[in-house]
């Protein structure tokens, strides 16, 4: 159940401020939290129709704006913070029921997450605004976030719904258009987009080894000052060579043969444990896109491309049995140049049934990629021709959708989990008919 008030006020065209607030209730929190309040405020200024702006005859628009306020979040399940139990039945001479707990641990105190943003904007158009677009910064806190904590197994239960902690997203967009050639024949057009977001834990549980400073949550991955999705695994120099035992021998790794992945000691302690493993987040740097428009007389044209950058992911082909990433399983794994005695310059551990692939970084690869998403290409009829059928537009077109990736990363694709098909190439061939 939701309630909202907003007001807004314009003035001359040149200053706008909205006010508005609102009062949610949802019945998947605990009894006494199943109400918040979340109020927002907006300004604005139409800096363009200021008279000390019309000596810049070029410029056609620019409008400056912020806004500050707060959204909720209820994104569990119903009964998420309700105990319940689940029935088992049994036969003797009759059905006989029992029940046992649930998967759902409750807590009472479970309330709404809440995300409070300061957003600052630019609009600007020049040229009677061939050239248009918005750059925005924005900064989000969300506190209270609704996560499944892990617990100890020893109540019976592995997780319990909780709210915990802060983070933060803050981050920058831009959007540019413009009007290249605008004739009788020609015209095109192009666009770019470019998005930046760099996500943060602030607080999670407190001091909880009561040495003052807020502590981090490793049974879950969670690191004050990075990101909340994150892998941490070891940090690899390359493959031991046989020309290496000596080494091997005064290393954190004396077992290892020539032929294995060589891990960095990193705290220099001559053993290897959690403290010597890098965070590396699942976020990418930055993602943006390209498109380009195009119409000579009655040939059109279009394509838009996307890329992600930056961004690193697990490849379980690589090291996961399942998935043919050591030598014994009865799966095709991904080609890979094994070390051998006979090839030391390879990149991959020699091959063995041991799983040696699972221990290093080698399987957490660059998944940054560019895509063509889109390519249209069609033909409009002279209306000379169409109109003496009757017809007032006929075009032709092809499009084709997914046509091209460039990625270093090895699998189906930089974006599917490992275990989903690789996503379709689509070609269409298509007419439209007016009347």
């Amino acid at each position: 159940v939701s309630t909202a008030l907003r007001v807004q006020y314009d003035f001359a065209s040149k200053y706008y401020i909205t006010v508005s607030g609102r009062r949610d209730g949802s019945s998947v929190f605990g009894a006494d939290n199943k109400w918040a309040i979340f109020p927002a405020m907006a300004l604005g200024w139409n800096l363009y129709q200021e008279e000390f702006m019309a000596r810049f005859k070029q410029l056609t628009n620019l409008k400056l704006r912020g806004s500050y306020g707060s959204v909720g979040n209820e994104a569990i399940s119903p009964y998420g913070s309700i105990a319940s139990a689940d029935q088992w039945d049994y036969y003797t001479t009759k059905k006989i029921s029992g029940y046992t707990p649930g998967s759902v641990l409750s807590n009472p105190k479970l309330k709404w997450e809440t995300s409070t943003t300061l957003n600052l904007a630019v609009d600007f158009g020049f040229f009677n605004n061939r050239l248009s677009g918005t750059v925005e910064w924005y900064n989000t806190r969300t506190k209270d976030l609704l996560v499944d904590r892990s617990i100890s197994s020893v109540t019976g239960y592995s997780t319990i719904k909780d709210n915990i902690g802060e983070i933060q997203n803050r981050g920058i967009e831009v959007q540019l258009e413009g009007a290249i050639v605008r004739t009788t024949d020609w015209d095109v057009t192009a666009g770019i987009t470019f998005s930046s977001n760099r996500n943060k834990i602030l607080k999670l549980f407190g001091d909880l080894n009561g040495d003052g400073k807020e502590d981090d949550y490793p049974i879950n991955n969670w690191y004050i000052g990075k990101p909340i999705s994150v892998y941490k695994v070891y940090e690899t120099d390359g493959i031991w060579q046989e020309d290496e035992l000596d080494e091997i021998a005064k290393s954190a790794q004396p077992n290892a043969q020539p032929g294995d992945i060589k891990i960095v000691d990193r705290t220099k302690d001559g053993k290897l444990d959690d403290d010597d493993k890098i965070i590396k987040s699942k976020f990418p740097k930055w993602n943006g896109s390209f498109n380009l428009s195009a119409r000579y007389k009655n040939i059109d044209f279009s394509m838009d491309f996307y890329t992600v950058q930056g961004i690193t992911k697990y490849n379980p082909f690589l090291s996961d049995y399942s998935y043919g990433g050591n030598m014994r399983a009865v799966f095709n794994g991904v080609k890979v140049n094994y070390w051998t005695p006979e090839n030391p310059t390879g990149t991959a551990p020699r091959p063995t049934t041991n799983g040696a692939l699972e221990m290093g970084s080698i399987s957490y690869q660059d998944a940054s990629y560019i895509r063509l998403q889109n390519l249209t290409i069609g033909y409009t009829l002279p209306k000379i021709w169409t109109s003496k059928a009757g017809m007032s537009h006929v075009r032709v077109y092809f499009t084709g959708q997914n046509l091209f990736t460039s990625t270093d990363y090895q699998s189906y694709s930089p974006e599917q989990p490992a275990d989903k098909y690789p996503e379709a190439r689509t070609l269409t061939v298509g007419l439209q008919v007016g009347f």
